[in-house]
């Protein structure tokens, strides 16, 4: 089987602390499973599953008797489906392995397991990777002793919003109702993305704001290194992090917030290291791009005062 895999945006070294899970870590589990690229090949699409075990779909659907993904072709971002969990780098892997890419609920009957042939995640099951927790599906989300409902207005990056039986997102960054960043996986698109939110529209009325209390910002003294052949990142407590490219060839090194700004921009040559302290004057989320010989690479991180 030829399974070709892109290079994805972020590969991260992440661990827990003393039972907690670093918000750093959610949010990079987060951008590896919107970020990586997969081109499914004909084992990965195969009708027969789907035709086997099809059901009638809702709304304005029939019968999905098909793979919602098409051999040969690009896609980005873990494949959806329905009571999936799966990571992005098991997705990959069960990918390699033959499964199927993704389902939806209206793909089998009732009984029917689809994780035993079919690879991808659910929104609940993304919510749960990210938050490192037990896998639960929306309504035990809202009801689970480990988990505090919160005031819309005390959202913050890391909290969930859950509306039972339905649909639940990540909370990537909620300074403003009206545009509230999230993460989520969506059967719309197929797939696990980012987006805006405009939370006080009335689709979101009925979902519960949502914290894990163990999901923390507290930052180990080294959070996650960041590796490539040339490049890599060491990010530590506060607003220190270094950075070393061994090479000759020079690379275009920028900062941009989470709106597209730029904060900071360089061009780095001759095998150097660099350390950039107090350059970030505020809290949030920001977005390293590198750029060499015309090739761009980005990646998140998140910046605690």
């Amino acid at each position: 089987m030829m399974l070709r895999l892109s290079c994805i945006s972020v590969l991260f070294m992440t661990f827990s602390v003393m039972g907690q899970w670093s918000l750093d870590s959610a949010l990079i589990h987060g951008d590896s499973s919107i970020s990586v690229k997969w081109t499914p090949d004909s084992a990965n699409t195969d009708d027969a599953w789907y035709i086997e075990h099809g059901d009638l779909c809702t709304g304005s659907d029939t019968v999905y008797l098909h793979c919602d993904f098409l051999p040969g072709r690009e896609y980005k971002g873990v494949a959806y489906s329905y009571g999936g969990e799966d990571k992005w780098d098991f997705f990959i892997a069960r990918l390699d392995s033959g499964r199927l890419a993704g389902s939806h609920m209206c793909h089998y009957k009732s009984g029917i397991d689809p994780t035993k042939w079919v690879t991808g995640t659910d929104c609940s099951g993304f919510l749960c990777n990210l938050w490192k927790t037990s896998r639960l599906n929306t309504t035990g989300i809202i009801n689970s002793p480990l988990f505090e409902k919160i005031d819309r207005k005390d959202l913050r990056t890391g909290d969930a919003l859950v509306k039972g039986g339905a649909h639940c997102v990540f909370v990537v960054e909620a300074d403003n109702l009206s545009e509230v960043v999230i993460f989520e996986a969506s059967s719309t698109v197929f797939g696990c993305r980012e987006r805006i939110i405009n939370l006080t529209h009335s689709y979101w009325d009925d979902f519960v704001a949502i914290r894990n209390p163990a999901v923390t910002a507290i930052h180990p003294s080294t959070i996650h290194s960041y590796k490539r052949s040339k490049l890599r990142f060491t990010f530590r407590h506060n607003r220190y992090f270094s950075f070393t490219y061994n090479t000759d060839i020079s690379l275009k090194f920028d900062i941009f917030s989470l709106q597209g700004q730029r904060v900071y921009s360089t061009t780095l040559k001759n095998n150097r290291v660099y350390n950039l302290e107090h350059l970030l004057k505020q809290s949030g989320i920001y977005i390293i791009t590198t750029t060499c010989k015309n090739e761009k690479k980005s990646m998140k991180f998140i910046l605690m005062q």
